[in-house]
């Protein structure tokens, strides 16, 4: 009787438990009554709770699924944070080529302006016309305010007129590019030039 009582407690007893230097042998591991080194006790001990408990054992069965949900997790947010940077740049792009039309219709309305004045149109100071360069809207200005006025030279006579040019993309609410510009343009031609 006092050997299952042993028995009991001697497999109760967790694997880093010292175990005492002499222990009495178990059924079925030698004779009865005899005792032991505590070494060749405690590897038989050391396997029978390693693979019928599966105290050491079952102890990393879930390791492989933390690592995995953590690389997961990793991976998440290095694909959120790739989506996050390319969404950046191409509101960038957009906002790049939005500008870049605006400023080229502003610059076609200078060139339309300069254009009409060559040919021989004559502006007033104050005056506004609207243009349409490339689908962009151009709205072309001589300020009321110092806008035109002359300047005789040794070739002749010189109309300068200072312009704003503001230049707006075809899509609604977005920027607007203004240019201003002075352009001189030779209206009388002194004589022995040609």
């Amino acid at each position: 009787m006092e050997s299952k009582s042993i028995i009991k407690l001697f497999y109760k007893i967790p694997p880093y438990f010292p175990l005492p230097k002499e222990v009495p042998l178990l059924a079925g591991f030698g004779k009865v009554g005899t005792t032991r080194n505590r070494e060749g006790v405690g590897e038989i001990f050391k396997r029978k709770c390693l693979f019928s408990d599966g105290w050491i054992v079952d102890n990393q069965k879930g390791i492989a699924l933390v690592i995995a949900l953590v690389m997961l997790l990793v991976l998440t947010l290095v694909g959120l944070s790739a989506i996050s940077i390319t969404s950046f740049e191409a509101n960038i792009s957009g906002n790049q080529r939005v500008y870049n039309m605006a400023f080229y219709a502003a610059d076609g309305g200078v060139e339309n302006f300069r254009g009409r004045v060559s040919s021989g149109e004559v502006f007033q100071e104050g005056h506004s016309y609207q243009v349409t360069i490339g689908g962009s809207t151009c709205n072309v200005t001589i300020p009321s305010n110092n806008g035109k006025w002359q300047r005789n030279d040794t070739e002749g006579t010189f109309d300068i007129y200072r312009i704003e040019s503001e230049g707006r993309p075809p899509f609604p609410s977005t920027g607007r590019v203004t240019i201003e510009s002075i352009i001189e343009v030779l209206t009388t031609i002194q004589p022995g030039y040609n």
